[in-house]
């Protein structure tokens, strides 16, 4: 009885593995209009481990039902002209270890748009070609995630797309990347992080070129130069030198450099309240703005100015506020 009992539960097990089968090789092909059936196989096995469709000619979007085709090892859809969102299931295709040169999801005619998977991070197998460029046009935030691409040897690249916000300090994790490091021409706007001059095996491109980048290059990323060459791109297009987080105010003109160090406003005419933006000129050492005749109440930003052993704060209403701070 027990024996029979087993032998039904064998039998029920094998039927639902030959049912998911079946859906498996239906619903993958009905969910791919970017596929010709007429030109490739009717089924794809799920041992599949090369996915390579690339430069074909296909349209529309990518299936989710990719993600479950696990064993996948080398994955390429580039340089054809896909469109819509990057299927979070991908992110269970984690024996990836590369792709076409050049292509995976970017190349020539791409216009893949949303926001780049975070599941992408569990690509920590993939050595080389993470390509996201061509005419995609991608958004937001980048994932932290990506920095645990720490096997990544060569072709990093989202140029051209429209990310914003910082970009992540964990991509300087991927210290083994000798070829072809690209952010450029998105809109990054942040400082760019000191934890990127980890990356010092690169030898061929080294671009973050076209962004919103301010502040100055860490010493760390400007000593990759020598070993990049000319194809160390970044500070162009970049508001590199200015500071980060100031916004540009006709009352007080010429105070965005990161190269100013004391402001001195005194008895210059000023009115109006204190932009809360001081706090982001951080490299002062000297602050004075008495003699004038400012209103509200004093940012509470102001506390950010660690590096200032001076502040001098006179109003008409505050008779003198005088601060001399020291170590």
């Amino acid at each position: 009885m027990v024996a029979r009992r087993r032998r039904r539960q064998q039998l029920r097990t094998m039927r639902k593995g030959a049912v998911h089968l079946g859906l498996l090789a239906v619903s993958f092909w009905r969910a791919m209009p970017l596929l010709n059936a007429a030109t490739l196989p009717t089924t794809l096995p799920t041992a599949t481990t090369d996915l390579d469709y690339s430069s074909g000619g296909w349209s529309g979007t990518i299936p989710t039902e990719l993600g479950l085709l696990v064993d996948v090892t080398y994955f390429d859809l580039g340089s054809n002209a896909l469109t819509g969102t990057v299927p979070t299931e991908l992110g269970y295709l984690s024996e990836i270890t590369g792709s076409g040169e050049n292509k995976f999801l970017g190349g020539n005619g791409m216009g893949l748009t949303g926001t780049m998977p975070t599941e992408l991070g569990n690509f920590v197998k993939m050595t080389e070609w993470f390509y996201a460029d061509g005419g995609n046009a991608m958004s937001g935030t980048f994932p932290t995630q990506l920095g645990r691409l720490v096997e990544h040897v060569k072709g990093f690249n989202v140029n051209g797309n429209a990310f914003t916000g910082a970009m992540p300090t964990q991509l300087g994790n991927m210290v083994k990347m000798s070829s072809i490091f690209n952010l450029g021409d998105n809109h990054f706007s942040s400082s760019i992080p000191t934890e990127f001059g980890k990356l010092d095996k690169m030898v061929n491109v080294y671009r973050l070129w076209s962004n919103k980048l301010c502040n100055d290059v860490p010493t760390e990323v400007q000593a990759l130069s020598s070993g990049v060459g000319s194809y160390f791109q970044v500070t162009t297009d970049n508001s590199i030198g200015t500071t980060c987080g100031w916004i540009e105010d006709a009352r007080f003109p010429g105070v965005g450099p990161t190269s100013v160090t004391s402001i001195s406003w005194g008895s210059s005419e000023k009115s109006g309240t204190l932009p809360t933006e001081i706090g982001a000129l951080t490299q002062v050492t000297g602050f004075g703005i008495g003699g004038n005749e400012m209103t509200g109440q004093i940012p509470t930003q102001l506390g950010r100015l660690t590096e200032a052993t001076y502040v001098a704060l006179q109003t008409c209403l505050v008779c003198l506020l005088r601060v001399r701070i020291t170590e």
